[in-house]
């Protein structure tokens, strides 16, 4: 199952880091779970560096599509999930072009 509060969290963090040995996991990761800081961040490596997470199609996957997919999980919708966003160059502009984007791409369970 993914999270908002903590794998949304993870992508962004990593999306937006830009110094290296930063441990993303600080603070952000289920004290129970037995997957590593490492395994987290190669998964998340694996997925930017074959844009699956390039929600919005510009072609780059960066901090705006982690808070796509944050918001998504989260519950926003339509005007909601692209308030304040600017998508100049993107090929999925609206709402619901963005959540079935996830749903379909991502393999995501929306609420």
């Amino acid at each position: 199952m993914v999270r908002p509060h903590t794998d949304a969290l993870l992508l962004a963090r990593y999306l937006a880091n830009t110094a290296p040995n930063v441990d993303l996991t600080a603070n952000a990761k289920n004290p129970t779970s037995v997957v590593t800081a490492a395994t987290i961040q190669a998964a998340v490596e694996a997925m930017r560096e074959g844009l699956a997470v390039d929600v919005d199609g510009d072609g780059a996957a960066n901090s705006k599509d982690a808070l796509i997919i944050m918001r998504a999980l989260l519950g926003f919708r339509d005007a909601t999930l692209t308030q304040g966003l600017t998508f100049n160059s993107s090929s999925r502009q609206s709402g619901a072009d963005l959540r079935t984007w996830m749903v379909t791409n991502c393999g995501l369970v929306l609420p």
